[in-house]
């Protein structure tokens, strides 16, 4: 079985990693990367920590059985951030 750890690296990382890391940590580098990575295994071991299901039990709860979580994962950031407008640019400062 995949460890939560693991299961927090998608499966094949490359320019939709880079896209979410850019979404969420507002750049497409190496650091904001690995932030993704770090956040993804996070949330890998809260998904599995608040189920309280092993990885097989919870992607085949999702409707995604046989899917490593990390897939499952990626998917859901593809379709929320990679199909949503960009949030809007902060107001500028009053002066």
């Amino acid at each position: 079985m995949v460890t939560a750890a693991d299961a927090a690296l998608p499966p094949a990382p490359g320019l939709d990693g880079l896209r979410a890391a850019a979404r969420l940590h507002g750049a497409r580098d190496e650091r904001a990367f690995g932030r993704h990575l770090r956040t993804g295994r996070a949330w890998a071991r809260a998904a599995l920590a608040e189920s309280g299901l092993d990885e097989d039990a919870l992607t085949a709860a999702l409707g995604r059985p046989g899917l490593p979580l990390a897939k499952v994962l990626d998917e859901y950031l593809y379709v929320t951030l990679g199909h949503s407008p960009p949030p809007p640019a902060p107001a500028p400062a009053p002066r």
